[in-house]
């Protein structure tokens, strides 16, 4: 008999914007890409860091792989941990332009939406994982405005609790970093994005 297909873990990063050469979460996503992980094959994916691009793009993954869980990365440079991303809000505030040149300020991503979307991932599952790795962690309120929340909120829509949904920042990786801030090194940063995911699957 034919071996049925694993069911599809769909982990999400973003390509370098900014000027930057590098972005950790395109490279975490790429490492884990073809893993099994709990049950389940690991697909990593890159998205454009653009406004009008990146939500299309994840949903055409959505559409092509029908995920059991989907977890989007990206890079939240300054920060010194992994942070689990609690909210995306229904809020599109960009401080720089993205890879496309938008910039959109004080703008609603759904004008029908709900003004916040809470991640459907086992945050503290995730949490108590990385700690007990003694990897950095964190849990952060909210996902910014950026295109991260952008993603992560259209994502969590369109899921409708059919399917766990969250986001997770990454520090700036070593090289990337300028003197005094905080970093972590990329094995460290692919091994605490799977255990999180391991956790993740096990709930």
């Amino acid at each position: 008999m034919p071996t049925q297909p694993l069911p599809i873990a769909l982990v999400s990063g973003f390509d370098a914007f900014g000027g930057g050469s590098v972005n950790p979460s395109e490279q975490v996503a790429a490492a884990l890409n073809g893993q099994r992980l709990g049950g389940h094959q690991v697909v990593g994916v890159a998205l454009p860091t653009a406004f009008d691009a990146a939500w299309p793009a994840l949903r055409h993954a959505i559409k092509q792989h029908r995920p059991a869980l989907v977890l989007c990365l990206g890079l939240a440079a300054g920060r010194g941990a992994i942070s689990l991303e609690r909210i995306a809000v229904n809020w599109a505030d960009a401080r720089v332009a993205d890879n496309q040149g938008a910039q959109p300020t004080g703008q609603v991503i759904a004008p029908r939406g709900p003004a916040g979307v809470f991640s459907t991932l086992p945050l503290g599952a995730m949490k108590r994982a990385l700690q007990k790795a003694q990897v950095p962690v964190e849990e952060s309120l909210s996902a910014g405005a950026f295109v991260c929340n952008h993603v992560m909120y259209q994502a969590l829509r369109h899921a409708r609790g059919r399917w766990p949904v969250g986001f997770v920042h990454l520090p700036a990786l070593p090289e990337q970093a300028t003197p005094g801030m905080p970093s972590l090194a990329l094995a460290e940063q692919i091994r605490g994005v799977r255990l999180a995911l391991q956790a993740a699957l096990r709930h």
